[in-house]
């Protein structure tokens, strides 16, 4: 509420604009795109199905905010020999997101990101359409007879994709990030989904690699695999609204899950088989406590079915309805034979923790608890994660305005119990990075979504492709600046140093690697000229805060270490 408070005065005071609404600045993308750089200093909006064309090369300079338009389905779609180089950093992520206004954004505003590729799909063809897509669009991916599993799409990385999602009809939507047979030499890690109308991550078959991922408040599933997926997925998190599933599908008892895993629609055993391994994910599910009340739509935080072999490892999974269900008697097969491998999970707050459907002579709870693989179950979410994991699911009518914490504590089961002699895992080679803890975070560890992800997208201003979170924000007025501090890094108190262009409301604040405002040094009308601010940090932890100057004319941020 203070953090709203805030926002709402500085609108009032106009010190940020009220409308996140593309300018007369943003450049319309449209049709089919050749090789080309999307700069930070535009903004741009998708208009329909945009297409990387075949030999082309998309360039997104960090801090670049491009926007989806709803009526006409804008998406972004690397065709099959074309690549995308979107390479964000911490400090300036580059971020998809919709043309409303703050506060007025939902699921399912624009399309999607889509990347398409040359690798193995398990279709009669080795190809096929994209789903989402009309037949129309003839947007093929895979490599048909001769694929290349190691086939480059280009750079993903530091990237957020907000509202994304549009449903074309029911059954058949847009996800927020879809991979088709995207292969093994296209780099991608720190991606962040954010209420996506559908899934929001799917692959569908290929074999890129990825890390580092984070899927916020999706209406169906977390992370979806199918036709021949063989890639690997290392440090992920998924976060659930308890409010909202998705009622569309057909899955008996509820259709939105964490994983689903499906070799094909049919439940062939086609080849390549659905072979991904997944290791250090935490699923935080919809239900924070058993009195939680949640969507009927919710069922499984893993959904392995349909003859798939997915591997699911080192992982937490909390707060789900059911934890791991392995349905399908070729699934229970795999399992048997150890190519389906669940080992050294962790299932906390489930009502059933471990289920089947029609897996044959398999018994689930059997596997499940086999000594060998490690896996354990806790009866409540507090034994594992912290109460703030699950600030998502606290109070699904409003904007979340402190970011979740799943970050196990010292003590907490999950500090312990990977490991990584599992075949799958050795077969990755050097992918996979050792940890002794199960989950995504390390207990005693630096978190990974820090300064790039933003768990409150409905709050945040995206205007003149600038954002108010805590990246680094260029200003439009090059006389605005911020000098940062002096000594830096510091032991308790140092002096921050800013030059103003001309007379105005300024906002001068410290925030932590969370988006957390913890300081206010300025806060009024002053004259134009420099001027420094002292900032007393005697009350907070060692580590690595924000500085942001905020004026009317644009803004600006630089990172200060405290350390005592």
């Amino acid at each position: 509420m203070r953090k709203l408070l805030l926002l709402l005065a500085l609108v009032m005071a106009g010190a940020l604009p009220a409308l996140a609404q593309p300018t007369a600045q943003t450049i319309t993308l449209q049709g089919t795109l050749q090789t080309q750089t999307l700069v930070s200093t535009n903004t741009y909006l998708l208009r329909g199905f945009v297409k990387v064309a075949e030999g082309a090369v998309l360039t997104i300079q960090p801090g670049t905010i491009i926007y989806g338009e709803k009526s006409t389905n804008g998406t972004l779609i690397v065709q099959r020999g074309s690549q995308i180089d979107a390479r964000g950093t911490a400090e300036r992520p580059i971020v998809f997101t919709s043309a409303f206004a703050q506060r007025g954004r939902n699921p399912g505003d624009w399309g999607g990101i889509i990347i398409l590729g040359r690798a193995s799909l398990n279709t009669p063809t080795g190809t096929s359409g994209i789903e989402g897509i009309p037949p129309s669009e003839n947007l093929i991916y895979g490599g048909g007879t001769t694929p290349n599993d190691a086939d480059n799409s280009g750079f993903f990385q530091y990237v957020r994709i907000e509202f994304a999602g549009v449903a074309l009809a029911p059954n058949n939507e847009i996800n927020g990030l879809t991979m088709g047979a995207v292969g093994s030499g296209t780099t991608l890690d720190h991606v962040m989904v954010s209420y996506s109308g559908d899934d929001s991550f799917e692959w569908f078959g290929g074999t890129v690699n990825a890390k580092y991922l984070i899927a916020y408040r999706g209406l169906d599933d977390d992370f979806d695999t199918d036709f021949g997926y063989q890639g690997r997925v290392q440090f992920a998190v998924a976060y659930r609204d308890p409010a909202r599933a998705d009622a569309v599908g057909s899955g008996s008892g509820g259709d939105s899950n964490g994983f689903e895993s499906d070799n094909d629609g049919t439940g062939s055993l086609a080849n390549p088989r659905t072979f991904a391994t997944f290791s250090n994910v935490t699923l935080i599910g919809p239900r924070a406590t058993a009195a939680t009340q949640i969507s009927p739509f919710f069922f499984r935080g893993a959904r392995l079915r349909r003859a798939t072999a997915q591997s699911v490892l080192n992982s937490v999974i909390a707060g789900w309805p059911v934890g791991v269900n392995i349905e399908s008697a070729r699934s229970g097969n795999s399992a048997t034979n150890d190519s389906l491998q669940v080992r050294n999970v962790i299932i906390a707050g489930a009502t059933t923790n471990f289920a089947q459907s029609s897996a044959g002579t398999f018994n689930s709870a059997t596997f499940f608890a086999n000594p060998a693989y490690g896996n354990r179950t806790y009866a409540t979410n507090a034994e594992v994660l912290p109460a703030e994991a699950f600030v998502a699911t606290q109070d699904p009518a409003a904007p979340v305005s402190v970011s979740p914490n799943p970050v196990p504590a010292l003590t907490s089961p999950a500090a312990t119990g990977a490991s990584f002699a599992s075949a799958r895992i050795v077969a990755g080679g050097a992918f996979f990075t050792p940890t002794a803890y199960v989950g995504a975070f390390d207990p005693a560890g630096v978190r990974w979504d820090a300064r790039w992800a933003v768990y409150n997208p409905e709050t945040q201003n995206y205007t003149n492709g600038k954002t108010v979170a805590n990246e680094r924000i260029e200003t439009a007025d090059g006389a605005l600046s911020l000098d940062g501090a002096s000594p830096n890094p510091f032991g308790s108190r140092t002096s921050v140093g800013y030059t103003l262009p001309s007379a105005g409301r300024v906002r001068l604040s410290v925030f932590d690697v969370m988006g957390r405002e913890v300081a206010v040094l300025a806060d009024g009308v002053e004259p134009a000229g420099a001027r420094t601010a002292a900032f007393d940090g005697a009350g907070l932890s060692s580590g690595t805060y924000f500085v942001r100057l905020q004026t009317a004319s644009g803004a600006v941020s630089r990172a200060v270490t405290l350390v005592k």
